[in-house]
């Protein structure tokens, strides 16, 4: 009986210093995975009072969903920068100066070359979605999509400028990506300063 009582006193000793704290950090992440709510794993973690090696990982636990949080947090804010910061992109490649130059031009052609006007109405419908594109791109692209887009923007402002705009394209490499709408900028303040100021 005394051996008995022994083991039973020693289980429930292991019980409570071992097997119960595990058991609640299991139960504390599991619902951590669904909720993630940190404060209440924190909370969890600093009920289990042991000192030992179960008390440093409960420690490292809590230190664990906080970091989760934060990161989730940055996560979050550097997502928004980047959506906010394609939207300003979108929004200065359709400038309304360009837009009324664009359809100015088109509305031209109709009269003169109804199948310029048609081509160039195709390809001012394909500039536009290329922009709202880029609100949902996240990841580079291939060279040659983005080759397409300027291909887009240098026909209809061909159109508005004739023979005032020479386009050329020594294309040596195309094997490569890059972020949406990065190159257009370089190639607009080109046609702007190279042409425009002098029209």
């Amino acid at each position: 009986a005394g051996l008995l009582l022994t083991m039973g006193v020693l289980l429930f000793l292991l019980y409570r210093r071992a097997v119960k704290p595990v058991t609640k950090m299991r139960k504390a992440l599991v619902a951590y995975t669904g909720d993630k709510n940190s404060a209440k794993v924190v909370k969890e973690m600093f009920g289990i009072k042991e000192r030992n090696e179960l008390g440093y990982l409960a420690d490292v636990i809590s230190d664990m969903t906080l970091e989760i949080d934060r990161y989730n947090k940055e996560n979050l804010k550097v997502q928004k920068d980047l959506y906010d910061a394609k939207v300003q992109i979108m929004v200065s490649q359709i400038r309304p100066h360009f837009m009324y130059n664009a359809l100015t031009s088109i509305a031209m052609m109709c009269e003169l070359d109804p199948m310029t006007a048609k081509k160039a109405t195709i390809a001012f419908a394909d500039y536009l979605r290329g922009n709202m594109d880029s609100l949902k791109q996240t990841r580079p692209v291939p060279f040659e999509t983005e080759l397409e887009h300027l291909k887009n923007y240098l026909y209809i402002e061909n159109l508005r400028f004739d023979y005032l705009l020479n386009i050329e394209y020594d294309i040596q490499a195309t094997g490569f990506e890059l972020p949406l709408l990065s190159i257009q900028p370089l190639v607009e303040n080109a046609v702007k300063h190279g042409v425009g100021m002098n029209s």
